[in-house]
């Protein structure tokens, strides 16, 4: 079926009245709809891409409290704005946020524009996200299509097709826009990710409780479970990383990520890909003389972390490093930091784990004394 199929179907005003009334019975109660400030709205936004609404509600007024407006956050420093979004992951959004606020802050004496043209000119702000903004906190007739009301919409239209490419991706933004109601079209974008957070989930749809049941295609044919149509995820890649603790005169040593590419412009403890012809210790060597000169002792192993990035499953091990005579290689990415200051940077979630292992053991573990592992 097609969105016009759907659509010359439907009986919208039955539609949109029942969606309403479930939402003000069933709506969430959620942190961010507390104000309709465009700031707390967009900021929302961003946080809910990629990181669950349970992470989201414990650190909403947490970042809010550091930087409570536009003018604020835009005057921060990218490392405060990175620091402050410590475990909500995929830090490029932080830097998409920072680097609006700017904007806004030169462009549009910092008040956040109403028009979703407008805002979707601004730095990590898509179709969707702009039109969030513009409809929760302005009242504009703009459809929204993310993840819950894609799947809302892809069942209701029994949609067949990949939905997040065109044509179909198109076919679910029209019905989504011509569904909506002239009044409170805020109100009824909400209830849409509402149904499909707690009705319509991807797992299973509870019908006998969606409020617009009888207007579901999908519901009709009994093929509720093929929808949407969406494509299988890739594989993820084993790969294995080592990370150095590398001591000298009671600091340790750390280096800034590259601007670009996977936690950009994060700070970690020197860190190698381990290759296929190399042990855990080869590895472990390589990362010490990458980014130190002179003699050093290799200690045990502090701790092991399993974590996920992108396509990738990650077995981190982390190993203590004496540096007995020599020094760091000369890099302006790299620094020697006292073990308490660890926290006052950004860090990734897994070197986070590792920054409170330095912090609760905060010397040199482990040493095996054996000829074998000073170099």
């Amino acid at each position: 079926m097609n969105a016009e199929t759907w659509l010359a179907a439907a009986d919208l005003p039955h539609f949109r009245r029942a969606l309403l009334r479930w939402y003000r019975k069933h709506g969430r109660d959620l942190p961010w709809r507390e104000s309709s400030s465009a700031y707390h709205v967009w900021v929302s936004e961003v946080m809910l891409q990629q990181t669950t609404v349970a992470t989201v509600e414990r650190r909403f007024h947490e970042f809010l409290s550091r930087f409570p407006d536009i003018d604020s956050l835009a005057c921060a420093s990218e490392a405060d704005v990175l620091h402050a979004w410590q475990g909500l992951g995929y830090y490029r959004r932080a830097r998409f946020l920072h680097q609006a606020a700017k904007r806004i802050l030169e462009e549009h004496d910092g008040v956040m524009p109403s028009d979703p043209k407008t805002i979707r000119a601004l730095p990590g702000l898509g179709r969707y996200t702009a039109n969030a903004i513009a409809s929760f906190a302005f009242g504009a007739r703009v459809p929204i299509l993310e993840a819950n009301t894609l799947r809302v919409w892809s069942r209701i239209c029994a949609m067949r097709g990949d939905p997040t490419k065109p044509p179909v991706s198109n076919d679910l933004w029209h019905v989504a826009e011509e569904a909506l109601p002239r009044k409170e079209p805020g109100d009824f974008n909400q209830a849409l990710m509402d149904l499909g957070a707690t009705i319509c989930t991807p797992r299973e749809a509870s019908c006998d409780r969606c409020p617009v049941s009888t207007h579901c295609r999908a519901h009709e044919e009994g093929l509720v479970e093929r929808f949407p149509e969406l494509p299988e995820k890739r594989a993820q890649e084993n790969v294995d990383h080592v990370s150095v603790v590398i001591w000298h005169h009671r600091k340790v040593l750390i280096s800034k990520r590259p601007e670009t590419g996977p936690w950009a412009n994060l700070w970690e403890f020197p860190r190698v890909e381990r290759t296929d012809a190399e042990n855990w210790t080869d590895a472990a060597w390589r990362a010490i003389r990458t980014y130190c000169a002179g003699q050093a002792t290799l200690g045990a192993e502090r701790k092991a972390i399993r974590h996920g990035i992108m396509h990738y499953r990650v077995h981190l091990k982390c190993f203590d490093v004496l540096l007995n005579e020599g020094t760091r290689l000369p890099d302006e990415s790299t620094r020697w930091v006292e073990p308490e200051a660890l926290t006052k940077l950004p860090f990734s979630s897994p070197q986070r784990r590792l920054v409170a292992s330095v912090q609760e053991s905060p010397s040199f573990q482990g040493t095996l004394l054996d000829e074998s592992r000073k170099r």
